[in-house]
């Protein structure tokens, strides 16, 4: 299967078969940071993931999440955060870069500086960190499970203030999105696709200046 055709095969299922697929600690972790190679902010990599397989947890987690069936119903949950201050931890990926020649300590700390110049007392700078990176592991995490025969459901809508405080998510974290990944049930197949939006509702091209975008 290629990544075209994960796109379209891809489809959120309504429902899950309960208990109708296991999955391992170590095949979530192996389909986690296969989905971390995606690009982020000067690869500051601010994302983090809290997996949730207990079906006691995924009881808490579905209370969290305005009692989706889907929470309850899945083999796991990974809650996909931001981490809205990784500037300040990353001097560790700068170390790597500096052992392996591609940037001098003084670049280094001429990194950190700009970092610390964007994202110091700066809400909205970290919101996007937090925010953008994460969201393009989601998507690769999703076209990934797809290529395994894996079902996902990205799940929006839920009490951030419950999730953080039933599982102990610091203040830095921003809860982005839940993924939920299990076996589709056949009882609910999916709704089907609706219109897309055409390319004139989407795309202007910078030729097109007589037109409000």
């Amino acid at each position: 299967m290629n990544v075209r055709d994960a796109i379209a095969r891809r489809r959120t299922p309504q429902r899950f078969e309960p208990d109708g697929l296991l999955l391992s600690r170590e095949a979530i972790e192996a389909l986690i940071l296969e989905a971390c190679q995606a690009p982020s902010e000067d690869d500051l990599q601010p994302w983090r993931f809290l997996v949730v397989r207990d079906r006691a947890r995924r009881e808490t987690l579905y209370e969290c999440a305005f009692r989706d069936p889907r929470v309850r119903e899945a083999a796991a949950v990974i809650v996909v955060c931001g981490d809205s201050r990784a500037w300040e931890n990353a001097r560790s990926l700068l170390g790597g870069r500096i052992r392996d020649g591609l940037m001098t300590e003084d670049e280094a700390r001429a990194m950190e500086a700009a970092w610390r110049d964007l994202y110091e007392g700066r809400p909205w700078e970290r919101a996007l960190l937090a925010l953008r990176g994460p969201c393009f592991v989601a998507m690769n995490l999703i076209l990934l499970a797809t290529e395994r025969g894996i079902a996902t459901a990205p799940i929006f809508r839920f009490d951030e203030a419950a999730l953080r405080g039933n599982f102990h998510i610091s203040d830095s974290l921003i809860p982005v999105m839940l993924v939920c990944l299990g076996l589709p049930s056949t009882r609910h197949p999916p709704r089907p696709d609706p219109p897309r939006l055409t390319a004139s509702d989407v795309i202007r091209h910078e030729d097109m200046e007589t037109l409000e975008f």
